[in-house]
């Protein structure tokens, strides 16, 4: 299992990296279903599973890393989020959290959906059991995929592939 760090041409994801000072704007982990590579992620059309081949025809890799703790009962877990919307309103909310970030407070993402997710907010739920430590601190709507990437690059529980 691995957590995928993409990033595209597209004008949305030019925007989701500008605001988030990011060098990604898409978090997803990988996976195989029969044998194909698949990507397991939220995005436009919500929960979902993509051949891997398919995704990376139009986006590019930033990072990937193998998660060492067993997440697997995790991920069996999240896929009940199959089909589940992609919060686009939660996106706009960002602008809030990130702008208060940067003045060093914490706050809630006033757009945040209980029935719709972003990228890095499903990511997150994978690991219900707390396996990954440096997760236990993070907030399911005010985490971004740039924030999953530098936890990642500390190699406490993820090694680059």
């Amino acid at each position: 299992m691995t957590l995928i760090f993409s990033t595209s041409s597209m004008w949305t994801s030019a925007i989701i990296r500008w605001f988030t000072r990011s060098r990604c704007s898409h978090v997803m982990l990988g996976c195989e279903v029969m044998g194909i590579p698949m990507l397991l992620h939220c995005t436009d059309g919500g929960v979902q599973f993509t051949p891997r081949k398919q995704w990376f025809a139009e986006n590019r890799l930033v990072a990937e890393y193998r998660i060492k703790p067993d997440i697997l009962e995790g991920v069996k877990t999240a896929t009940e989020f199959l089909g589940t919307r992609y919060d686009y309103m939660s996106l706009v909310g960002f602008v809030w959290v990130l702008f208060w970030r940067w003045l060093k407070y914490k706050v809630k993402n006033p757009l945040a959906s209980a029935r719709a997710m972003v990228c890095s907010e499903f990511i997150l739920h994978v690991d219900h059991k707390d396996k990954i430590p440096e997760w236990n601190e993070l907030e399911y709507e005010t985490t971004t995929a740039e924030d999953l990437l530098v936890l990642c690059e500390k190699k406490q529980s993820f090694e680059p592939v």
